[in-house]
């Protein structure tokens, strides 16, 4: 059964959009910033936090958050993840991601460091994968 991924619906490429007998899984609560944290200049998200949410959280900690979609004031980061949104920095500051595979399983993809020099790059891997690959639950961005 086809599930698609849902968060606040701005995508123009409809890749949110529901099909016959698909099960519409909705992001769009799962809207918590769950850490900042300001010497490791990174980010720790839910997908359905809202870019300019992410951004004015990470600035009281002194922090910036480049990323920078049109539709910032209401597109999500998880959106951002799944379409590689977010304009040239998307991709670049994405670290980790957990995901539900199709399988059901949750994973921990990526890092938590400015570096990541080791084996395969899943997590780039995801970002732009639509949700093709499996359901991004948590992101870790560099700030």
């Amino acid at each position: 059964m086809p599930v698609v991924a849902r968060g606040a619906g701005t995508g123009l490429s409809g890749g949110a959009n529901a099909v016959d007998g698909c099960v519409v899984l909705a992001l769009d609560r799962m809207d918590r910033v769950l850490e900042i944290d300001p010497l490791e200049r990174l980010a720790v998200v839910q997908p359905g936090v809202v870019n300019d949410d992410l951004r004015a959280a990470a600035a009281k900690e002194g922090l910036w958050y480049p990323p920078d979609p049109a539709s910032s004031p209401w597109s999500t980061i998880g959106g951002n993840v799944a379409t590689n949104a977010g304009g040239l920095c998307c991709v670049e500051y994405v670290l980790g991601l957990q995901v539900v595979t199709g399988t059901g399983e949750l994973v921990r993809l990526g890092r938590r460091t400015a570096k990541g020099v080791a084996g395969y790059d899943l997590a780039g891997l995801m970002v732009g994968s639509e949700g093709t690959l499996g359901i991004v639950t948590e992101v870790t961005a560099g700030c």
